[in-house]
């Protein structure tokens, strides 16, 4: 750290000394008259170095004293991005009904995976402030994924912090009780629920209908899935799969994917429950 701050204060002399330079040369009679080559160096070349030494001190110094460097934050941000795009690409099979393909991708790609969040997630740590929305949402999503449900659990706390309406807060307690129901070192079934319970809490309160029943829907059917996934007792099951059933647009012209599943869920259901 000595070293930086000796750099950073030998930087900081080199700006002050550009800058004196620079206010000689415009008390000439016309700064901009170049008298010889001297002047056309300083002319051309004083903007420049100013530029540069102040480049220079937020690159080397600046970025390097808070645990960064440009190629550090390059890095995290190429990563974050192809995270997406191997989403996208898995995505893009399953929706075409290649889940066996996506499977196998997915598995290739597991050790990439791994590699870029880990890089992202310990880049959050030191520099929270660096991460957009979107981001955190990935990164969340694929600690998950990975098993790493308690680092998960902190990234969405974070972003609670910063959650702007009832839709925003839906979405984050959702994603908690996604994080505590995972294979993790998180898992807590209780809290699970106590997450999912604030989650409708809150979807309730949005205030347009459409998105309002399509954020209850959504987290209904995690429960719904959750205690299923988790040969749970139909007491912890049978309600929720009531309320899904009312929601269920099936045989309407408003009839998605989503019915689609609910429809798998309810056979699942009706197998180890009988009728709802």
């Amino acid at each position: 750290m000595d070293v930086d701050n000796d750099e950073l204060i030998r930087l900081r002399a080199r700006v002050v000394q550009l800058e004196q330079e620079l206010e000689e040369a415009r008390k000439k009679p016309s700064f901009w008259a170049v008298s010889d080559w001297k002047d056309a160096v300083k002319l051309i070349g004083l903007p420049l170095a100013l530029m540069l030494g102040l480049y220079s001190l937020y690159d080397d110094v600046w970025l390097r004293l808070h645990g960064q460097d440009a190629a550090s934050v390059a890095q995290v941000v190429d990563g974050l991005a192809q995270l997406q795009a191997l989403d996208q690409a898995t995505f893009v099979r399953q929706a075409g009904g290649d889940a066996a393909g996506a499977s196998a991708v997915d598995a290739a790609q597991r050790g990439q995976r791994e590699r870029l969040v880990g890089r992202a997630f310990d880049f959050w740590q030191r520099s929270p402030e660096f991460f957009q929305r979107g981001e955190l949402d990935t990164l969340a999503h694929h600690l998950i994924l990975q098993g790493r449900t308690g680092d998960a659990i902190e990234v969405v706390d974070a972003m609670m912090l910063q959650a702007r309406g009832a839709f925003d807060q839906a979405d984050l307690w959702l994603k908690k009780g996604r994080a505590y129901a995972a294979d993790g070192d998180a898992f807590d079934l209780d809290a699970a629920r106590a997450a999912l319970d604030e989650a409708l809490l809150a979807a309730r309160t949005i205030k347009a209908r459409g998105t309002r029943t399509s954020a209850i829907t959504n987290i209904t059917f995690y429960r719904v899935f959750m205690e299923l996934q988790n040969e749970q007792e139909c007491g912890y099951v049978t309600p929720h799969m009531r309320i899904l059933n009312e929601l269920s647009a099936a045989g309407t012209p408003a009839q998605s994917g989503i019915d689609e599943q609910i429809e798998q869920l309810r056979q699942v259901h009706r197998e180890r429950c009988g009728q709802a």
